[in-house]
């Protein structure tokens, strides 16, 4: 048995309270017996007429019936006896919003057989093309002299202090300080890092000491360079390094591959650049300013052209392959071996009609996607930050199935089946959890109280044409 302490159950028991006061302090005066009855009476006529006409209607009094109503199902779905009688619960039934008792019921009313199953889907990639876990070098370089500080470097250094006394790092932030130096290079143009780097390669960053945490460096053709913070041991609140050098590699090996192109398009286009370094925060954020990746090489390749890249170093890579209307493909590398990935072919992009409408009705609306491994559905109105509020569509090449990815969780999707969107009643969904793959002819429920987001998504079916699903 649960007791719920509403506003209108605290005012109800200093009710009674004052209520009691006054009976002991009328029936101890020196009154006459009738006097006595008399002022008893009409306290309780007062009484009567305040919870009548007072809080008897009020809102809260009716939330109050709502959370009891809520308490009463919960106790049955525990076996217990409901401790309110059925008039109770008719009566906020009656006077509350049905659509939001739905939802509440919805949830209670769940099977533990029937919880939201996670599922966490994934594209049978080739091993090329799947994105490694980030490597942490542990590396910890002994600097040489002091860092030669500028005025604005300095101004950094007292906001970074100013960052790191906040609850988010939780005392455990570290200013490290330095100045990078590229071997037999004057310019630090194409150094890729999470921290920003002022001209002359000075720089100040917060990091946070972890075992997967560190600030690392790349720069194509040059061995990676890391500092790595052991977080079993102490440091100052600002270390300067002082100058660290980042060396030329010793050995440096090719990249080779032929691209096709099936159907109308001639050429697309090759993006080399760097894979992103591992984090330094807490979160896997960065600063805004910092050059996370930098282009190694970008051109346009024509359909059956071998394309080879030189001078690739022990640092780990990213390559991508896009022409307009084809799926893109990335692959995933370290340089520190030949690598030769072959012909590589890039397939037509497929499009797809979604139709979508709030779960608590309206019209529905629909729109049609080309799925080319960049596309988004937008389900909800852009965020604070001007974020697309999209679910992420990638197509699996092997079959017309779609990874719908949510980048805000939790993110629930009832399945309906292949139902149209017409149909009345739905057919018990299967529930899930998580990154699944959509379906066409598939009907489901999206819901993620996150981006206040409860709406239907509908898949048309998909049409096959010449091997490929259109």
């Amino acid at each position: 048995m649960r007791i719920i302490i509403t506003p209108d159950l605290f005012f109800l028991s200093g009710m009674l309270c004052c209520a009691v006061l006054f009976f002991f302090i009328i029936w101890i005066s020196g009154k006459s017996i009738g006097s006595k009855i008399l002022c008893s009476l009409c306290l309780c006529l007062v009484s009567f007429f305040l919870f009548s006409f007072g809080i008897g209607d009020s809102p809260h009094f009716m939330e109050g019936k709502v959370r009891a109503l809520l308490s009463s199902l919960r106790s049955v779905l525990d076996n217990e006896k409901p401790p309110l009688p059925d008039s109770v619960l008719a009566e906020a039934l009656k006077h509350q919003n049905i659509s939001k008792i739905a939802l509440e019921l919805e949830v209670l009313c769940r099977h533990p057989n029937n919880h939201p199953f996670h599922r966490n889907d994934t594209i049978d990639l080739p091993p090329e093309e799947r994105k490694p876990d980030v490597r942490i070098y542990r590396q910890f370089p002994s600097g040489t002299g002091k860092t030669e500080f500028l005025q604005v470097a300095a101004a950094r250094i007292k906001q970074l202090k100013r960052q790191t006394a906040n609850k988010y790092w939780q005392g455990k932030g570290v200013i490290v300080i330095g100045q990078l130096r590229v071997e037999g290079n004057d310019s630090i143009a194409g150094v890729a890092s999470r921290t920003f780097l002022f001209p002359n390669g000075v720089f100040a960053h917060a990091m946070y000491p972890g075992p997967d945490r560190e600030l690392q460096f790349f720069k194509s053709g040059y061995d990676p360079l890391a500092i790595w913070l052991d977080p079993s041991k102490e440091y100052p609140e600002c270390l300067d390094l002082g100058e660290i050098l980042l060396k030329k590699s010793k050995k440096t090996f090719p990249l080779t591959f032929t691209l096709h192109l099936p159907g109308p398009a001639t050429t697309a286009e090759i993006h080399l650049r760097n894979a992103f370094p591992a984090p330094t925060w807490r979160s896997w954020g960065y600063e805004c300013s910092a050059p996370v990746q930098t282009t190694v090489i970008r051109k346009l390749v024509a359909d059956g052209e071998y394309v080879s890249v030189d001078g690739l170093s022990a640092i780990p890579y990213e390559l991508v392959m896009e022409a307009p209307g084809y799926i893109r493909r990335t692959f995933y590398f370290t340089g520190d071996h030949p690598l030769h990935l072959g012909d590589i072919t890039l397939q037509p992009a497929r499009r797809q009609t979604f139709r979508q409408r709030p779960f608590s009705g309206g019209l529905w609306e629909s729109v049609t996607l080309k799925l080319d491994g960049t596309t988004s559905l937008v389900v909800g109105p852009k965020d604070s930050f001007g974020n697309i509020v999209g679910i992420e569509l990638t197509p699996d090449r092997a079959s017309d199935r779609i990874l719908a990815f949510f980048p805000w969780h939790p993110v629930y999707f009832d399945d309906y089946g292949e139902t149209l969107p017409e149909t009345t009643p739905l057919p018990k969904p299967l529930l899930w959890e998580g990154t699944l793959f959509l379906q066409p002819g598939h009907l489901y429920r999206m819901k993620c109280a996150q981006k206040k987001i409860d709406k239907f998504i509908y898949l048309e079916p998909a049409v096959k044409e010449h091997g490929n699903f259109r």
